[in-house]
């Protein structure tokens, strides 16, 4: 009730002023704890719940040295986006390589229409696929008869009988070497070091190709890690197979395997030279003459690391 004539109330002496404020202080310290209790919440059951689940720890971290080989090059911008949504806002898409590296997530309809709208107006294309994810692109874009890459997702074997005689050790550390046939330009072969490679059905004769330079070198069809009756024995598998979409220089680049690319291999040197590097710079050259712009999604990534990762013998 006012005590004063004009209505106004008396102010309180300044002791008796905490009194009010003291409900205010209450709520902020319950705000407060209530804030530590869920990080601290957060911090035990990251994402909601008890269940760690691998599968939303993407993208892959084991990727930063081909990262940095495409990136700060003089003709060629980088960027990484997320998804193919993208590829419909690209102005002039024969300046542009888009590299889809890792499909652990299905292709979508909406991916696979957008990337093959983007091949038919000339845009370049890497598909990077260690299972078989990609078959639905290849579906689409070649049919089932005709040219059609088919992934397996199968490993690659090498006769035993090598490595026992001692001709390429690499092969018991789960390496494989293979010769760069994609650049025109490349008199030599450079052979590219490939971590547990996968394979690819065999492709149709003269598409260009990435092959494994082993003369006994088998696609593992029943995943028993034994050459036997039911692998197909055949010279150079290939691990990587070029093929061109439309009549606007469409490029697309299937991978049979992410095991090219990854940190533990990018640095290796075969023979005196970098030559995964020198792959990756030379593909470049080979897919964007001219310049342009390089586009990284890893949305499809849902582990933390590539299929790749055991650790190489120094």
């Amino acid at each position: 009730m006012p005590d004063r004539k004009d209505g106004r109330s008396k102010a309180l002496p300044d002791n008796e002023a905490p009194r009010k404020r003291r409900p205010e202080l209450a709520l902020l310290s319950i705000a407060v704890a209530l804030l530590l209790i869920t990080v601290v919440l957060y911090l035990i059951f990251p994402r909601g719940g008890e269940d760690d689940n691998d599968d939303d720890k993407g993208p892959w971290r084991d990727m930063t040295k081909f990262k940095y080989a495409l990136n700060g090059l003089n003709d060629y911008t980088y960027k990484e986006i997320s998804g193919t949504k993208d590829l419909t806002l690209l102005p002039s898409p024969s300046e542009n390589l888009y590299i889809l590296m890792g499909l652990e997530k299905e292709l979508a309809t909406t991916d696979l229409t957008r990337i093959r709208d983007f091949l038919e107006s000339g845009g370049k294309v890497m598909v990077v696929d260690d299972g078989t994810n990609a078959n639905a692109l290849s579906d689409l874009l070649q049919g089932s008869s005709g040219g059609r890459v088919q992934l397996t997702g199968h490993k690659y074997l090498v006769d035993k009988r090598l490595t026992d005689m001692g001709e390429d050790r690499g092969f018991l550390y789960n390496l494989n070497f293979v010769k760069c046939l994609v650049h025109p330009d490349i008199y030599y072969p450079l052979e590219i070091i490939a971590h547990k490679p996968n394979g690819f059905g065999l492709p149709e004769v003269g598409s260009g190709m990435v092959k494994s330079k082993m003369n006994l070198t088998v696609i593992d069809q029943n995943d028993n890690d034994e050459m036997d009756l039911e692998d197909t024995f055949r010279s150079y598998g290939p691990v990587c197979i070029e093929v061109r979409i439309g009549s606007s220089g469409g490029i697309i680049q299937y991978f049979s395997t992410s095991g090219i690319f990854t940190d533990n291999v990018m640095d290796i040197l075969s023979g005196d030279q970098k030559n995964n590097e020198r792959f990756v710079l030379a593909n470049l050259g080979h897919l964007l003459p001219s310049g342009g712009h390089i586009y990284y999604d890893p949305s499809k990534q849902t582990h933390d690391r590539s299929p790749h990762n055991e650790v190489l013998p120094v």
